[in-house]
């Protein structure tokens, strides 16, 4: 057990054999979680008939939470990953050539029967909404404004994006 009690602060959030695991120590009814990373290459549920949990400022993307979950403080959303963009992400499913992830295309050049250039996508991640009242999801684009004025929300105070917080953006999208 951690040397706080039941919170647990800074460690991977992952599952092994059925069973969640901050770092070393496995997730227990009732316990804290604070600033843990728990990003999840497509949506899915996590810590799964755990009760009374508490999140506070995790990275929960594509992380369902239970339902009787508190969740303070953290990023809470869903991204649809492109797996041309995230080859390291092995349980990613693969997409088709022409995914939804395919910003433009620019078709291949060919000049007296040579391809001078090859096709071009230009691709990028995407942040998801889900309908309300439904199972359905949308891909939704947000600017680096939207994004900023939802962290505002989340932390309570004006958020501002760095230079190298919008190039670490652009890098992950």
């Amino acid at each position: 057990m951690p040397k706080n009690g039941n919170i647990v602060y800074l460690e991977q959030l992952t599952e092994k054999n059925g069973k969640w695991y901050l770092g070393q120590w496995p997730v227990e009814d009732g316990m804290t979680i604070e600033r843990c990373q728990c990003m999840q290459s497509t949506i899915k549920t996590i810590c799964s008939g755990i009760k009374n949990l508490k999140f506070i400022e995790c990275n929960l993307t594509n992380a369902e939470v239970p339902i009787d979950a508190n969740v303070v403080r953290s990023l809470r959303i869903e991204k649809s990953f492109c797996s041309h963009l995230n080859p390291h992400m092995k349980d990613l499913p693969k997409c088709p050539k022409e995914c939804i992830h395919a910003d433009s295309y620019t078709p291949s050049v060919e000049v007296d029967g040579q391809i001078i250039a090859d096709e071009i996508y230009v691709r990028s991640n995407k942040l998801l909404t889900r309908t309300p009242g439904s199972t359905g999801i949308k891909v939704q684009e947000k600017t680096i404004e939207d994004l900023e004025n939802e962290a505002t929300i989340i932390f309570g105070k004006p958020i501002k994006a760095t230079a190298a917080v919008v190039d670490e953006l652009k890098r992950i999208d």
